[in-house]
């Protein structure tokens, strides 16, 4: 059984909220976000993929700035949209704060794991 984890999570509808959870992704080993999956890990879909992959696509660009996939794809039936996150070489915040991506959690940093972290992307270069 496929259970969620610090590389997916699955949320049943599309919400600016999950730019924590992409930006957490992007900061931590990057991930895969289904859209259309339920928390109990049935595939619902969603009602209108051409629109969602436009809308999910659009927001990640102008309110992160950073690159990702995003495809319709069939499971069981349901169309889902999968935002692909790759691991990214620089801090992405979201609404003025950094998130990680810990277990199936999406985690808001703060002291000294905010400035450890900040610090470990600027030694990358």
């Amino acid at each position: 059984m496929t259970i969620e984890n610090s590389e997916e999570e699955w949320k049943a509808t599309w919400s600016r909220d999950w730019l924590k959870t992409i930006s957490a992704f992007y900061n931590t080993s990057g991930g895969r976000l289904v859209i259309g999956r339920a928390d109990d890990g049935s595939y619902v879909g969603v009602d209108n993929p051409k629109d969602t992959l436009k809308v999910v696509s659009d927001t990640v660009s102008n309110l992160l700035h950073i690159p990702i996939d995003v495809l319709a794809e069939e499971f069981d039936g349901k169309t889902c949209i999968v935002v692909l996150v790759p691991e990214g070489n620089r801090a992405v915040s979201y609404d003025g704060g950094y998130y990680k991506r810990i277990g199936n959690t999406t985690r808001r940093l703060d002291g000294d794991a905010l400035q450890d972290f900040l610090l470990s992307k600027l030694n990358r270069f």
